[in-house]
């Protein structure tokens, strides 16, 4: 079986702590890492983090999660984000 490798994007520790929780549970996935801001993201990146998915809050201080996705979309074009809006209103999403 071929784990889905799983980064995890968010300035608030518990929604990292909880998405993280919930993805340990699954036998086909593995949190390889858990970063507080766009920035750290693309360190860990820049460092070898090979990453398949990337759940990314969109608004963070610094770096916002668009600014980040688009960096991350061109050094790593195969990988898939999945936005997470802190709001969850139409517009947002």
């Amino acid at each position: 079986m071929t784990l889905i490798r799983i980064m995890i994007v968010d300035d608030h520790g518990l929604v990292r702590q909880g998405l993280s929780a919930i993805l340990g549970q699954e036998d086909d996935m593995i949190v390889i890492g858990k970063v507080n801001s766009g920035e750290a993201l693309l360190t860990q990146i820049k460092n070898g983090a090979c990453p398949d998915v990337v759940l990314m809050n969109v608004y963070m201080d610094g770096m916002s999660g668009i600014e980040a996705t688009e960096q991350l979309k061109r050094w790593r074009p195969t990988v898939h984000v999945i936005a997470v809006p802190a709001a969850d209103t139409e517009q947002t999403v």
